[in-house]
């Protein structure tokens, strides 16, 4: 019966260690975090400018949009006679490429630990055979999907510039 906790005790310990890239790739996604919209809040001086977004009126100042970051916008701030043409470019966002390589990087420290953990049972080297195949190399490609998923999606960019305000002069009668 010793034998048979043991070896249930080291299945779980296995099966914890299996678990973890899992339930990070959950945090990593920045589709997930960020979705495909940002949030830019529009100001201006004086407040009541006509707020324009590609062409289609969105409001009056102050107002805040949700703005689709894979693509480029044009923004059209209108006050009496008075325009102002923002372009709003999309800039790859790298903090979310490396919260995507996050479940590459922990799989391989989980095939060093499990490496550690199967040599001192006598083992050596199976771990590290054992922890390639079932930590680091599905760990490496769900990062993978998930750069793919969010470049696909636009989540893996965002808008610059974040904000806008703008101030206007007095309009003519």
């Amino acid at each position: 019966m010793t034998h048979l906790n043991a070896l249930v005790k080291q299945a779980h310990r296995f099966l914890s260690l299996l678990l973890i890239p899992l339930l990070l790739n959950l945090t990593s996604c920045a589709l997930l975090i960020n979705g495909t919209g940002q949030m830019v809040p529009v100001t201006s001086s004086p407040v009541g400018v006509e707020v324009y977004l590609d062409g289609e009126f969105k409001g009056i100042t102050p107002l805040e949009l949700e703005i689709s970051r894979g693509q480029s916008h044009e923004l059209l701030l209108r006050y009496g006679e008075q325009e102002k043409l923002i372009m709003l470019e999309t800039e790859i966002d790298y903090s979310t490429i490396a919260a995507d390589a996050v479940p590459a990087v922990l799989g391989a420290i989980l095939t060093l630990v499990l490496e550690l953990t199967v040599c001192q049972e006598g083992y050596c080297g199976a771990g590290l055979v054992l922890g390639g195949a079932y930590l680091f190399l599905p760990s490496a490609g769900v990062s993978g999907i998930l750069v793919g998923i969010d470049t696909a999606t636009g989540a893996i960019y965002t808008l610059s510039p974040p904000e806008i305000n703008e101030s206007f002069g007095p309009t003519q009668p």
